[in-house]
């Protein structure tokens, strides 16, 4: 639910039961999410992870009546974090979507912490920036590297004393990361950001 959410760009979701006597129909891409069936939800519910709010309402087209249904975390920092650890756990869904993207900063520091904890994570991350060095990319794959890149910096992972000569990860964020002795000799570093990096004895053109 989280990860459908923040590709969608949504903070809340609802979807409207329309009564037809006894029948109640239900309708809207996201009900999947809120059915008596969904464990995931119902726990999240349960655990006060989500709030819910409903009104009711005749559709002056079809006479019937209508009852909205609305859900929402009930603070954006949980969604960003279900979403982060959603995605970090399907690598090729991570790799398909999310880093042929812009991120948002609070998905960076979630998928940030996931690379700190799982050393499988951080060396999937870290090969997606290596194969950069590859002649001819697409403008995707360019963005791919790039937030990979962004990631690890901010998961503190240390490229001190590494040969990364050549690496198309231009607008990465590298703020703040540890490049001493780090050759990057040829590297698209266009638009980085380099605030607060160690940059000792490093080559950077």
């Amino acid at each position: 639910l989280a990860v459908k959410m923040h590709f969608a760009g949504l903070t809340a979701v609802g979807f409207t039961e329309v009564n037809k006597g006894d029948e109640t129909e239900e309708y809207n891409e996201w009900k999947e999410f809120f059915s008596a069936k969904n464990e995931l939800t119902r726990f999240a519910r349960d655990a006060m992870l989500l709030k819910q709010s409903e009104t009711q309402m005749m559709n002056e087209v079809t006479k019937q009546r209508e009852s909205r249904r609305v859900f929402a975390f009930v603070h954006k920092s949980i969604l960003e974090y279900l979403a982060g650890v959603g995605i970090k756990n399907d690598l090729s869904n991570l790799e398909r979507r999310l880093l042929n993207e812009d991120l948002d900063v609070p998905v960076i520091e979630a998928l940030a912490r996931e690379a700190f904890d799982d050393l499988k994570f951080r060396e999937d991350l870290f090969g997606i920036v290596l194969l950069s060095k590859q002649a001819r990319l697409t403008q995707q794959q360019k963005m791919k590297s790039s937030n990979a890149m962004t990631i690890l910096v901010a998961s503190g992972y240390q490229f001190s004393n590494l040969d990364l000569r050549g690496l198309q990860i231009g607008g990465a964020n590298l703020s703040g990361g540890w490049f001493d002795h780090t050759d990057l000799t040829g590297s698209d570093l266009s638009n980085c950001l380099f605030g607060g990096s160690i940059l000792s004895n490093a080559k950077l053109e």
